[in-house]
């Protein structure tokens, strides 16, 4: 059988994929990828999504990655914290800490950017609300049980970038499973 719409294909990365992205220009595709071996490390491997052609690789542990809309920006997520990379210069241009007051369990279990690039949610046992660029936190939304097992599964921002959806997930049989709405300017 032939496949006669393929393009390209990744050959010689002997990685596990965890996730992939395209950025909303089209001129990048991201992967993030477990390291050889099981160490459990992973790497973020860049490429151009029309010839294939590796462009970067990021050594940092990942458990995902979202492109900024304007596709200037790289945000990935390690353990409970957001590293947002400059795709011009390659580098690292801002670190936020997730901390929460609760018993931190899970990590950075779910994050979105809205379509204004002016705030990143991160979502753990907690919600963080930052400014952006300026790395700030402006809100700590804390609507859900305060069970330990339960933690944010799910955001999702409005179009117009005024609105924050959060869904919990409980493992322990937490009562709060509701969705939730909160205005992101105010929380």
């Amino acid at each position: 059988m032939v496949e006669k719409d393929l393009l390209w294909f990744l050959n010689g990365i002997d990685c596990n994929v965890k996730s992939v992205k395209f950025s909303p220009s089209g001129e990048f595709l991201a992967g993030v990828y477990e390291s050889p071996g099981g160490s459990g490390y992973s790497v973020i491997f860049l490429f151009n999504p029309i010839t294939g052609a590796h462009l970067k690789t990021i050594k940092t542990p990942s458990n995902g990655i979202a492109f900024f809309p304007s596709s200037k920006y790289l945000c990935s997520v390690e353990q409970s914290k957001l590293i947002i990379w400059d795709l011009i210069t390659w580098k690292k241009f801002k670190k936020l800490n997730h901390k929460s007051n609760r018993k931190f369990v899970y990590g950075i279990t779910s994050f979105a950017i809205t379509p204004n690039e002016k705030y990143i949610i991160s979502g753990a046992e907690d919600i963080h609300i930052w400014d952006f660029p300026s790395g700030n936190k402006i809100h700590t939304l804390k609507g859900f049980g305060r069970e330990i097992g339960c933690y944010i599964i799910s955001l999702a921002i409005s179009p117009d970038s005024k609105f924050l959806i959060a869904s919990p997930h409980s493992e322990s049989g937490a009562k709060d499973k509701d969705i939730k709405i909160w205005d992101i300017k105010t929380g």
